[in-house]
């Protein structure tokens, strides 16, 4: 539970999180399959991961994770992006409490040792 229920607050504290605490912020839930499988209800996003928004204007839209700002809490999915003005593409960052996981990469030991 937050300390304060003063938005301004909570964002301090968000923003000056130390760096080995931000891993709590790119937490996502798995899917039913997922949940079934690995006995767990949310996991720490990697690259590589297979994720479905279920919020926004991108709902519905599958893609890996290509990138992730721990520091911001932002994960950046491939396909969801916006049109420029000069027509080029630009990733969209989105809150990791808005995707579900349908997919693990499994490439990592460390991450299934349990």
């Amino acid at each position: 539970m937050p300390a304060s229920k003063q938005p301004r607050k909570q964002r301090k504290n968000f923003f000056n999180q130390k760096l080995h605490q931000t891993k709590r912020y790119v937490r996502s839930n798995l899917s039913k399959e997922l949940r079934e499988e690995t006995k767990k209800r949310t996991v720490t996003l990697k690259t590589g991961d297979t994720v479905k928004l279920v919020r926004g204007t991108h709902k519905n839209k599958e893609g890996n994770v290509t990138r992730i700002n721990r520091s911001k809490g932002q994960v950046y999915v491939e396909g969801v992006t916006v049109k420029k003005g000069d027509a080029s593409d630009s990733p969209v960052p989105v809150k990791a409490s808005n995707l579900v996981v349908k997919a693990l990469d499994k490439t990592d030991a460390k991450r299934f040792k349990g």
